[in-house]
């Protein structure tokens, strides 16, 4: 990106015309923060649940849910907690800074603050073995609240972001979460009516929640390069309009 400019022989760059490049000013910190939290936290998650899901001896990832894994008494209970509460941890850095995303606003942040407390709760309330859902106990009832409200602002963080990015311009952003949250509620559709059987349930459920873990990554990676891209275009911006003067006043 060019956008100031500069004379070889010392003279004044407005005169010379000659174009350098402009470092863009940096990233503040809690932007940095807050993306990278939207990046980790779901990679961290699903990391948790691929490779605690192969190893627990009679779990089946096709099959069962991925509460199961941290259901009371699962020699996974710890890591699938940990990995729960870190998810929803994350959420909250994310959120401060997702009003960066373009065209967003208080809505999203607050599905995404939703969306981690509801996740760190799945930790707290863990199901009981088999997760039997809700009227089983109390931790169960617990469970299947947050589980609902959870998966409910998840879907939503996408598709509000995706619609609020289509109307300020950025239509690749914007139709690439649509198309992530629209996938993403057609799959938990699916898995809620039991459309995939006992078979297939666990293998559902990963691909609809995956899928919506895609759009975090992608959140905050826009985050980190479409804050960038804005950046550079606001310093090439201010500089130009430093160096109009500066040359309008020289012929005054």
């Amino acid at each position: 990106m060019f956008g100031a400019y500069d004379a070889a022989d010392g003279t004044d760059g407005a005169l010379t015309g000659r174009m350098v490049p402009v470092s863009p000013p940096p990233l503040p910190r809690s932007v940095l923060v807050g993306a990278w939290a939207a990046i980790l936290g779901p990679i961290v998650y699903v990391t948790t649940w691929a490779v605690a899901g192969a190893l627990r001896d009679g779990y089946s990832p096709t099959r069962d849910a991925i509460s199961e894994l941290g259901e009371l008494g699962a020699s996974t209970a710890p890591a699938m907690t940990a990995a729960f509460v870190l998810f929803g941890l994350s959420a909250l850095p994310f959120a401060r800074v997702a009003d960066r995303l373009p065209g967003a606003g208080r809505l999203l942040q607050v599905a995404i603050v939703v969306t981690g407390v509801a996740t760190a709760g799945a930790g707290v309330f863990p199901c009981s073995a088999g997760c039997p859902g809700p009227g089983s106990s109390f931790t169960d009832n617990g469970h299947s609240v947050v589980a609902t409200v959870g998966y409910i602002a998840l879907m939503a963080c996408p598709l509000l972001s995706g619609r609020a990015a289509i109307h300020a311009g950025a239509r690749r952003y914007g139709w690439t979460s649509v198309a992530l949250g629209a996938v993403g509620v057609l799959g938990m559709t699916a898995w809620v009516l039991g459309l995939a059987g006992d078979a297939y349930g666990g293998l559902l459920q990963r691909g609809f929640n995956t899928v919506a873990d895609v759009w975090w990554v992608l959140a905050g990676v826009v985050l980190l390069t479409g804050s960038a891209s804005v950046r550079n275009s606001s310093a090439a911006k201010d500089v130009e309009r430093s160096t109009t003067y500066s040359t309008h006043s020289e012929h005054r």
